[in-house]
């Protein structure tokens, strides 16, 4: 046995197979499903040393190809974490996190490309070309004011930039930013990844130093990210300002979350990993958010942050006007992802993906948890993903199962990570261990 080699004949001494698994002879013909080479072949038995053909598969589920093409039969990942729906151009954005690029996903074609990065690179140039940038660790992407912002937070790349989509210089958050140009418009290369190093209330994007950012999102004029690291939340301000919105930058904890004002200086977080601005109006204008907290060890927590001037009930939780409150708890320590799309607000557990991309699954219940804000006893939900409490392995599965069409509350996830909604309501979700995505239908 061994990796997959092309072949032609049995007889062949490069005819591999890895890791076997399930045969079945249909009239002259053995079919083999050869596990580990992510392939279904067929051997013709009704001849001496039979043609070998490869039916279904690819050369492997982790990779780069695909780009250009409109087949995700030839689709590779490696990795994919964070997920971003456009619903401007009804194109999915894919932080291909081991393969340094944010790949598009078109929806409607199903055409894959390259949209930022070309490999490995540090976040050093001005006005660089989207198309052969380098990238460290993409992680959260973002559409304000249609030019797209995504996170970068791996080595040196502790930074957040914009991509100006337009065909004129645009100043994007108080950076001035060349036609179709990539720029840093939060953190600074030079200075690296490490402890929040503004002393003032607020200080320009050159000035910040940033650790492990992720999680952005919008309000429509100011942007807000999880500042990982570091265990807090930073708001950029149309202008470019920055400020820590909530919690201690460099000081983790689980303190207040019981309602207290969100800018109270006892507020702590514990690796925040995603932040979404409530998509229910009019909360969507006034910077109102869910936050996924304490994300590597101890109960998972998704917290409310009120910026607005009314109270809101979430999942029959009350949250005054500037208060910040626990809603929902689950018992799981490693919540990956939070989307949120009209009543449903969603989680992934899928590893220690807080810093980068080599969490341990294993150590999740590799599944998706939704439950629907309009419910007032707080009680119900919908699980995606096997019940990690009766199956062996906690729900992870990797690579063994394509399971298409299979039921949502059965099918077996490995790593999700990143979560997105599109325009529809339709769940997307990447699943770092087996190097691909999936798409859970309306399910309310």
């Amino acid at each position: 046995g061994g990796y997959y080699m092309p072949c032609t004949s049995a007889s062949t001494s490069t005819c591999y197979t890895f890791n076997p698994s399930t045969m079945l002879i249909s009239g002259s013909k053995l079919y083999l499903a050869d596990y580990s080479n992510y392939r279904v072949r067929s051997l013709n038995i009704g001849v001496p040393d039979g043609a070998v053909t490869d039916d279904i598969g690819f050369d492997s589920k982790r990779g780069f190809a695909g780009n250009g093409g409109t087949s995700s039969e030839y689709v590779q990942f490696n990795q994919p974490l964070n997920l971003y729906y456009n619903d401007n151009t009804n194109k999915l954005y894919i932080s291909d996190f081991n393969n340094y690029r944010i790949r598009s996903l078109n929806m409607v074609t199903g055409r894959i490309d390259s949209f930022i990065g070309n490999g490995a690179g540090d976040a050093n140039n001005t006005n660089a070309d989207p198309s052969v940038l380098g990238l460290r660790g993409p992680r959260g992407v973002v559409n304000y004011q249609n030019k797209i912002i995504y996170a970068d937070n791996q080595n040196n790349n502790c930074v957040l930039r914009a991509l100006n989509t337009d065909s004129t210089n645009q100043n994007i958050l108080g950076v001035l930013t060349n036609a179709n140009a990539v720029q840093t418009i939060a953190g600074n290369w030079g200075q690296g990844c490490g402890a929040w190093n503004v002393t003032a209330t607020t200080g320009t994007h050159s000035t910040a130093r940033l650790q492990q950012p992720q999680g952005v999102t919008t309000d429509g004029s100011n942007l807000y990210f999880a500042n990982t690291g570091a265990h807090c939340i930073i708001k950029v301000d149309s202008t470019g300002n920055m400020s820590v919105l909530s919690g201690l930058c460099g000081t983790s904890g689980a303190a207040n979350g019981a309602g207290t004002a969100y800018n109270n200086a006892t507020i702590r977080f514990n690796l925040p990993t995603a932040v979404v601005v409530d998509p229910r109006a009019p909360y969507n204008t006034t910077g109102n958010m869910f936050i996924l907290d304490q994300t590597a060890a101890g109960p998972t927590k998704i917290r409310y942050l009120n910026q607005g001037s009314t109270q809101v009930t979430i999942y029959g939780i009350t949250v005054n006007a500037g208060e910040i409150k626990t809603i929902y708890t689950a018992a799981d320590g490693h919540g990956a992802d939070l989307a949120a799309f009209d009543s449903m607000i969603c989680f992934s557990s899928g590893g220690d993906f807080n810093y980068n991309s080599n969490g341990n699954s294993s150590n999740s219940n590799n599944n998706v948890v939704c439950f629907n804000r309009d419910e007032s006893t707080g009680t119900s939900y919908y699980r995606f993903g096997r019940n990690p409490s009766s199956f062996i392995g906690r729900g992870a599965q990797p690579y063994n199962l394509e399971e298409e069409g299979v039921a949502a509350t059965s099918i077996s996830l490995a790593g999700p990570a990143g979560l997105a909604f599109d325009e529809y309501g339709n769940l997307y979700v990447s699943e770092r261990d087996a190097h691909s995505i999936r798409m859970i239908r309306k399910w309310w």
